[in-house]
This record gives structure tokens, C-alpha cells and sequence, in this order.
């Protein structure tokens, strides 16, 4: 990841404008992800990730607005507004309940369903964003699903379930090189055998999560690996 680089860039593009508006709710919406890497202001995040959303209302684009309704449930659990996500998964839910509804839809009312305690609708959910990123082309978004699906069914307590789909995660996250993400999936599968009591295998995807973590250009839940 290079959101130190892409977020003074993307502030740029939004505030010159001559986007359309597509673009506009594109770059609003990775301009609110990079201010969510770079973890410097929760305020500025949640601002951002309205910003995204308000934006992509206008384009009527159900993959954009799922996007930035994503990005604003984000920003709600950083900041601890239950209403901030609450309403975003309110709106994700009527999305992804659509005809053909986007990938992201799902994903997003996992991760919505997985904060407001909701761990069966939840992996319900990351089921159908693994089943949906599947059948496209989006290697790294498919990597991210199963991530999602492990902590949905750790929630859940079926920890070896879990595990599979950390690994799958893993799979992807090493074949395409991402080393943020390859930390927080190894984060995820030291944790998930810390409560198996499998403290080897804890200790070792502990100690590769902070190894590959300290290298990767940004980490923002490096902080859990030390």
C-alpha cells in the first residue's frame, strides 16, 4: 500500500475537479481508505468516508455506493458510531437483497453484521462475497473475502473453518505480494490457534505477521503483532 503517496494526490483530483462522476465517487472513495491506512484522524476518516458516499449517491452505481457505504461503516466502528453503521448497513442490506447485486455489497454487510453482533448473518454473508469474487477475475478482492469469512466464522467459533479460509487468504496475499495484508491474515491465524491452544503455531504466524508487517509500507493493525 502507498496511501501516504496516493492521499495528497487523490485530495487533489477531488478539490480541482473535472471528474466525472464516476471518478469523482472513485477517488472520494480511496481517498477515505488511504486516510483509514494511514490511521492519522479518525475525524478526518469519517469525513472522508461521507464524503465518498455522498459522491456516490449521485452516480447510481449500487458497486460505488456499497463501496462508500463500506468505507462509512469503517469510519463508524473507528470512531465507535453504532449509528454511523447502523445506517450503513441498513442501506448495504437493500443492496445486496437487490437483483445481481455487486460482490462488494456482500462483503460490506459482513463486516457491518460482524461489528453490530450479528456473527450468522455475518458469515452468511462472507459466503456469498467469497462466492461472488470467485467468479471474476479480482485475485486481491478475493483474498480480502476469505479473510473476511475467516473472522466471520472465528466469530462464529468453528475455528478450524476459520483457518481454511485464512489460509486461502494467505494463499492469495503471498501470491500477489501484498505484505499488509499477508500480517493481518498471519495476525489472524496466530489468534485463531492461540485459542485452539496451539501456541507453536501461534507464536510462528505471530512472529511472520510482525516480520512482514514492519516492512510493509503501511500496516494499520501492526500495533497487534508486537
Amino acid at each position: 500500500s502507498k496511501a501516504g503517496e496516493a492521499a495528497p494526490l487523490l485530495d487533489c483530483l477531488l478539490r480541482n475537479g473535472g471528474l466525472s462522476k464516476a471518478q469523482t465517487a472513485q477517488a472520494a472513495r480511496l481517498h477515505a481508505s488511504a486516510m483509514y491506512l494511514l490511521s492519522t484522524d479518525s475525524n478526518e476518516h469519517s469525513r472522508a468516508a461521507a464524503r465518498s458516499v455522498e459522491y456516490a449517491r449521485e452516480c447510481h452505481d449500487p458497486s460505488l455506493l456499497a463501496s462508500a457505504l463500506l468505507e462509512s461503516a469503517r469510519a463508524g466502528v473507528e470512531t465507535g458510531n453504532e449509528a454511523m453503521v447502523t445506517r450503513a448497513h441498513d442501506e448495504v442490506q437493500q443492496i445486496a437483497q437487490a437483483q445481481s447485486p455487486p460482490a462488494i455489497a456482500f462483503h460490506a454487510d459482513a463486516y457491518c453484521s460482524y461489528y453490530t453482533l450479528d456473527p450468522g448473518r455475518a458469515v452468511r454473508a462472507a459466503e456469498n462475497a467469497v462466492s461472488a469474487r470467485s467468479t471474476n477475475a479480482e485475485i486481491a478482492e478475493l483474498g480480502l473475502a476469505y479473510n473476511g469469512l475467516g473472522n466471520c466464522r472465528t466469530a462464529l467459533c468453528p475455528l478450524t473453518a476459520a483457518q481454511e479460509a485464512y489460509l486461502e487468504s494467505l494463499e492469495i496475499s503471498r501470491r500477489i505480494g501484498d505484505d499488509c495484508r499477508i500480517s493481518i491474515v498471519c495476525s489472524n491465524l496466530a489468534a485463531s490457534h492461540l485459542l485452539l491452544g496451539e501456541f507453536s503455531k501461534a507464536i510462528e504466524y505471530g512472529e511472520e505477521s510482525r516480520t512482514v508487517g514492519m516492512r510493509a509500507p503501511v500496516q494499520p493493525a501492526l500495533i497487534r503483532t508486537l
